[in-house]
């Protein structure tokens, strides 16, 4: 397939290396294997949470509301709608992922 403006022909490629639906990555995902461990989770919401209060005290009251809300919601995702299958799934995925890029599967 070409694309022609005046008399200049180009080429257009189909792009098969860019993400497609399934492997794209969502924004505001945090259901990354990394985050497994009780700990990186307990210390992601506190030191987010502690950066809202560093900004608090310092008067920014604009980054401190954004950086609330950043970390409520880590503690919302992590704590309270915590699905450990849903990480385990992703963590197979991406070893899956990894193998077939490096002709391992």
């Amino acid at each position: 397939m070409t694309i022609s403006w005046t008399s200049a022909k180009i080429p257009v490629c189909p792009c098969p290396d860019l993400p497609n639906e399934s492997n794209a990555v969502k924004p505001f995902d945090i259901a990354h294997p990394v985050f497994l461990p009780l700990w990186r989770r307990i210390v992601t919401v506190g030191v987010v949470g502690g950066w809202s209060l560093f900004e608090l005290w310092n008067g920014n009251s604009g980054w401190a509301v954004i950086f609330a809300v950043i970390a409520l919601y880590c503690a919302y995702e992590f704590f309270i709608a915590f699905d450990p299958k849903a990480y385990a799934a992703k963590n197979a995925e991406n070893t899956n992922d990894n193998n077939k890029d490096h002709g391992n599967g």
